[in-house]
């Protein structure tokens, strides 16, 4: 016969302490194993009033894949910037994202000498294709660019049921000279 038993927690004031009570109905099912449960005191779940509570990472430790906060970035650095041409949706950068829920945001840089009129940064699953403005599109105006100009997409969520390519789009609209783009493109696991 197994005994199954259910975490007690007691707050003393001076920390959290664990006990095990017999219960003869479903609860959390660990076994009777103490050394299987959780510690508490040291960053396990703690079940509230509400649900359970997760502590976040004690360590500099990045998690593993697979794991929520796991994080895939890239970027294109100033020097190795990819050039766009005039109105064309151009793929600056990609990464490789598996089945689950993640948020993705990025930063895209122009630099170049030329005569603007626009330029727009998106978060797409699709090759070389802008997304929708205000919501993975974002769009700035341009003047005349003698220096990088920088626009920031924030946090698009996507949930993917398969592994999934995301690029980082630009479009930059000018009228004399010539526009390259580089950034970086982010992601982080939250389901």
């Amino acid at each position: 016969m197994t005994t199954t038993y259910i975490v007690g927690v007691t707050d003393t004031g001076s920390g959290q302490e664990q006990s095990l009570i017999p219960c003869s109905t479903n609860g959390f099912l660990f076994s009777t194993n103490t050394s299987t449960l959780p510690n508490f005191a040291t960053g396990g779940p703690l079940p509230t009033a509400n649900g359970m509570t997760y502590p976040g990472n004690l360590t500099n430790t990045t998690p593993a894949a697979g794991f929520l906060g796991e994080r895939i970035k890239t970027t294109v650095a100033s020097g190795s910037a990819v050039s766009v041409t005039n109105g064309n949706s151009t793929n600056i950068m990609s990464i490789s994202l598996t089945a689950g829920i993640w948020d993705v945001s990025a930063i895209l840089a122009v630099q170049g000498i030329l005569t603007g009129i626009s330029m727009s940064g998106s978060i797409s699953t699709t090759s070389a294709t802008g997304g929708t403005s205000g919501d993975n599109l974002v769009q700035v105006g341009l003047l005349n660019l003698s220096a990088a100009q920088m626009l920031t997409i924030p946090s698009y969520r996507l949930s993917l049921s398969t592994t999934t390519t995301v690029y980082l789009v630009a479009n930059v609209g000018f009228t004399l000279g010539s526009a390259s783009c580089y950034g970086r493109l982010g992601a982080t696991r939250v389901g």
